[in-house]
């Protein structure tokens, strides 16, 4: 559906989302008679509404472009990492908990890596197609500057945990400059520890659903009808 993508960027592309519907398949397989329906999802009506939310513009088409496909890509990747870590304490220290466990550190690598990568592409193409320096410090119209909009967006909605990107021109590193700081944030991490964020289920429910506060949302957002399975009604 993405017009003019390279080899590269679809290789790019393919590999994630192949990934990703192995984790499904994985996951189906692991829970068995356990696992739930898909629940219904609206990507369409949802983007338009983030972005509108994120003052990015009144629509927003992740397909229309590679550009914007990484910045749709980038609205669930880091979602995704904090999610798996939050949810790593409700697994019982059973053996089959552990058994889960190990399962679900496996998933949340593997998402690590596809955030990590999706920012970095994202920021190596402002990087190539940036004209001036304020370009790249600055990235408010860019699709960087859109991702750091869905950033804001997905803090205020899911208890902060956010990392923005900061891309740097490449002459500057690795004798950067004051001219350029902070520093090109590729890694999202706690920036004391250096470890992954982390989000309740209550946190994510509320960023799926788009929806700020409040006690006993079932759904909205990407999920108009809300999710299937035992957590899917918000608690505060």
């Amino acid at each position: 559906m993405v017009p003019g993508l390279t080899t590269a960027q679809q290789n790019y592309l393919y590999e994630i989302a192949q990934n990703e519907l192995d984790h499904v398949r994985f996951l189906r397989s692991a829970l068995g008679a356990d696992a739930v329906a898909r629940p219904n999802l609206d990507l369409m009506n949802s983007f338009n509404a983030a972005a509108m939310a994120a003052g990015i513009g009144p629509s927003f088409n992740p397909f229309a472009s590679y550009e914007a496909l990484l910045v749709g890509a980038f609205v669930f990747e880091d979602v995704g990492v904090t999610a798996y870590h939050g949810a790593a304490g409700l697994l019982s220290n059973t053996p089959t908990g552990k058994t889960y466990l190990a399962a679900a550190a496996s998933i949340l690598a593997v998402e690590a890596y596809h955030a990590a990568e999706i920012r970095t592409l994202l920021i190596a193409d402002s990087v190539a197609n940036a004209t001036t320096t304020s370009t790249l410090v600055s990235p408010s119209n860019t699709y960087v500057g859109y991702a750091n909009q869905i950033s804001t967006l997905r803090a205020s909605l899911g208890g902060g945990n956010e990392s923005p990107l900061t891309p740097l021109p490449p002459y500057a590193v690795p004798f950067v400059s004051t001219a350029y700081t902070p520093a090109s944030s590729i890694v999202a991490a706690d920036p004391t520890n250096s470890i992954a964020f982390a989000r309740t289920t209550d946190q994510v429910l509320h960023i799926v659903y788009a929806t700020a506060s409040g006690a006993g949302v079932t759904g909205g957002g990407f999920f108009p009808n809300g999710m299937n399975g035992n957590i899917s009604v918000t608690q505060s």
